[in-house]
C-alpha cells in the first residue's frame, strides 16, 4: 500500500515492518535482536560483543592494578570497540528499514553513516593513545609485569576468537553477494569499520605481550609506550581508506571508473537515431558500489517517445556498473522550441506560483499592506503567456 504525498504521488511503500522505526524503544529493541540473531554474520558478531564487554572489565582491573598504560589503552579501546560493534549492528538493522516519508530512499546509507563515524572514531583512539604514550616516555612509571602477561595472552585469544567470527560470518554472507549488489557494498563498509576496531584491539594485545616480554628482559618500562605509539599509527594507516571511501559517498563523489563509464554512456546516448541534445544529466552514489541517475534528453519529432526512453534505460544500466535507479525524462524537440522562454534550472526547477508571490509582485511604495491579487491558473497550453508576465503588465496598466 502506497502512502500519498499531499500532492497524491506515490512516495514511499508503508509495511508492517515500518513500525521498526516508529514503535516505543522496548519493542524497537525486541525486533532488532530478532533481526541481528536471524542473520549469520550479525549473530556471530553480537556473541563476540558480549564476550567482548566482559573481557574488558577484567582486562581494565588488571592494567590499573598493574599500572600499564597498554593493557588499561587496550581495555578502554576494548570499550570503544564495543560502542563500535553496536553502532554497526543497529546501523545494519536500520537498513533494512523500508522508505517513509521522511526517507524517501530508506536507510541504506546508514551504514555508510556507520562506517564514517567508526572511521573517525578510532582516529580520536589513537590520538589519545599517542598522547599518553608521549607523556610515559618523558615520565616512565612503574609496572607490575608479574600478571600483565598471562591476562595479555588471554586477550589475545578472545580478539582471534572476534576475528574468526568475522570472518566466518563475513564468507558465509558473501554467498549472497550477487543478489543485493550495492546493499552488500555498503554493507561492507559497514563491517569493515567494525573489523578494524577488532584488529586494533588485537594488535593491542599483541603489542602488550612484546612489551611485557621486553620489559621482562631489560628492565626499561619504555617499552610500553613504544608498542602503543607502534599500534597507533598502524590503526590510523589502516583506517584512512575506509574513512575517504565513506565520506566519498557522504559527499556523492562518484569514483573514477564510474564517471568514466558514465561520460561514455552519455556520448553514445548522444550519438543514437533521433536524439537531438541531452542536458541536467544527474548520477550520484547511493551507496559504496550503488549508483542513482537522472537524465532530461531532446528528441525529435517523429521519434517513439516511449521505446526511446527504455532503450536509453536499457543503455545505461547495461553500460554503468551498479546503476540502481535512473529517471530519462523524454521531451520533443518542438516541446522544447515552444518552452524556451521559460528559464531552465536544473530539472525544470522553477519557482511555484502562488499567493504569497502574487503579492511580493502586486507591493506598491505607497501603500501599508500588500494589495491580494488572485494568482492566474496556469494553463498547459503553450501559446498562453506567462502568468507571472501578465501580472506585471495588469499591475502597469492600473497604476
Amino acid at each position: 500500500m502506497f502512502h500519498a504525498s499531499p500532492l497524491d504521488l506515490p512516495t514511499h511503500q508503508i509495511t508492517p515492518q515500518y513500525a521498526y522505526s516508529k514503535s516505543n524503544p522496548l519493542t524497537t529493541a525486541k525486533q532488532s535482536l530478532e533481526i541481528i540473531l536471524s542473520n549469520q554474520d550479525s549473530k556471530q558478531i553480537f556473541y563476540f560483543l558480549l564476550l567482548n564487554l566482559s573481557y574488558m572489565f577484567v582486562q581494565l582491573a588488571y592494567g590499573v592494578w598493574t599500572n600499564s598504560l597498554g593493557l588499561i589503552s587496550d581495555a578502554i579501546h576494548m570499550f570503544f570497540d564495543c560502542l563500535a560493534l553496536a553502532v554497526g549492528l543497529y546501523a545494519s538493522v536500520m537498513s533494512k528499514w523500508p522508505s517513509n516519508a521522511e526517507y524517501s530512499y530508506g536507510y541504506s546509507r546508514i551504514e555508510t553513516v556507520a562506517a564514517y563515524f567508526n572511521g573517525v572514531f578510532l582516529i580520536m583512539i589513537s590520538t589519545s593513545i599517542v598522547i599518553e604514550a608521549i607523556q610515559r616516555l618523558i615520565n616512565p612509571p612503574e609496572m607490575n609485569t608479574h600478571r600483565l602477561l598471562f591476562i595479555s595472552f588471554v586477550g589475545l585469544i578472545v580478539n582471534l576468537v572476534g576475528i574468526f567470527a568475522f570472518n566466518h560470518g563475513h564468507a558465509h554472507g558473501g554467498h549472497h553477494h550477487g543478489h543485493d549488489h550495492g546493499h552488500d557494498h555498503g554493507h561492507s563498509a559497514n563491517m569493515q569499520g567494525v573489523f578494524l576496531h577488532i584488529m586494533a584491539d588485537t594488535l593491542g594485545s599483541v603489542g602488550v605481550i612484546v612489551s611485557t616480554i621486553l620489559i621482562k628482559w631489560f628492565g626499561w618500562t619504555g617499552f610500553d609506550p613504544i608498542a602503543s605509539l607502534f599500534i597507533a599509527t598502524l590503526i590510523v594507516a589502516s583506517v584512512i581508506p575506509l574513512i575517504r571511501q565513506s565520506a566519498a559517498v557522504l559527499m556523492l563523489e562518484l569514483d573514477d571508473h564510474t564517471v568514466s563509464a558514465v561520460e561514455g554512456t552519455l556520448e553514445e546516448v548522444k550519438a543514437m537515431e533521433g536524439v537531438y541534445s541531452i542536458s541536467h544529466s544527474r548520477f550520484w552514489p547511493f551507496e559504496a558500489e550503488s549508483v542513482i541517475g537522472s537524465l532530461h534528453v531532446q528528441v525529435k519529432d517523429n521519434v517513439d517517445t516511449q521505446k526511446m526512453r527504455k532503450d536509453i534505460t536499457a543503455l545505461l544500466q547495461s553500460h554503468i556498473h551498479g546503476l540502481k535507479e535512473v529517471c530519462v525524462q523524454i521531451e520533443l524537440q518542438s516541446a522544447k522550441k515552444k518552452n524556451r522562454t521559460v528559464p531552465e534550472k536544473g530539472f525544470f526547477h522553477s519557482p511555484l506560483y502562488n499567493n504569497s508571490m502574487a503579492n511580493h509582485i502586486n507591493y506598491r511604495s505607497n501603500t501599508s499592506t500588500p494589495t491580494p491579487v488572485t494568482a492566474p491558473m496556469v494553463e498547459t497550453n503553450n501559446n498562453h503567456s506567462n502568468p507571472i508576465i501578465s501580472v506585471l503588465q495588469k499591475q502597469t496598466k492600473k497604476e
